[in-house]
């Protein structure tokens, strides 16, 4: 069976070993696993990109929408991802369990925080309007269609990023952090030939921005990132979303 196997883990130097952050703000959380992405995912991810690369002519060179996705502050500093989930459920499901309902059904443990693969078997179990899937982003225009498809499904994305201010995010995290994309909105002047191949969003556009409703204090709410500020931030992890 074809599977690609990624380590959810950065290595930071401590006085006696080297160990994985993953989905967790909090220095103090932190654990080695690994995430595989399933033959069936890197099928429907094919599928779902020729089917949107047949598409194209058909889609205008403007594209916006924003997804009122409710804001629920984590409630610990490694709940994130219990937290991403409540979100999203929330809004697509017009109601939702507790936080730690949902971090019991994850296994979020402190020093461990939350496994990506968990997030997207309970997504799938818990409602029926998007078959969530992980993929990896492998470029700038990459991210932003899959971006994209989430939000023409009416779905927002779930996003695993290790945010740093040099970056241009709001804060610093010492790992991963979960929360949701939510909105896009792009505009470019001239639709490139073999769109899908490109490897970047170049001075043909005017703008592209993604919003992301983060459930982590320092930057709890709705902001609106440029698309490369996003996926910068996505690539210091390895670049996994669901959508």
């Amino acid at each position: 069976m074809k599977k690609i196997i990624f380590a959810l883990c950065s290595l930071i130097i401590l006085s006696f070993t080297s160990i994985g952050l993953a989905g967790t703000s909090d220095l103090n959380n932190v654990n080695n696993f690994t995430h595989t992405i399933s033959e069936d995912e890197i099928l429907e991810n094919e599928r779902r990109m020729e089917e949107h690369k047949n598409n194209m002519l058909q889609f205008n060179q403007s594209f916006f929408k924003s997804l009122s996705v409710p804001i629920f502050e984590q409630e610990t500093s490694y709940y994130c991802g219990p937290a991403t989930v409540k979100q999203t459920l929330q809004f697509i499901n017009a109601n939702s369990s507790s936080q730690s309902v949902y971090a019991g059904r994850l296994g979020t443990k402190r020093g461990v925080g939350t496994n990506l693969d968990n997030i997207r078997i309970l997504l799938n179990t818990d409602q029926s309007r998007r078959n969530y899937i992980s993929t990896v982003v492998s470029s700038e225009f990459d991210f932003q269609t899959k971006q994209e498809l989430a939000l023409r499904a009416n779905v927002p994305t779930i996003l695993h990023i290790k945010a740093k201010t040099t970056d241009g995010w709001k804060y610093d995290t010492s790992g991963g952090h979960f929360l949701n994309g939510s909105g896009l909105n792009y505009h470019y002047d001239v639709v490139p030939m073999h769109m899908m191949e490109r490897s970047s969003i170049t001075e043909s556009y005017v703008f592209s921005k993604i919003k992301v409703t983060d459930p982590w204090g320092e930057g709890l709410g709705n902001t609106w990132y440029n698309t490369r500020t996003v996926y910068k931030n996505l690539k210091n992890r390895l670049g996994l979303i669901l959508y």
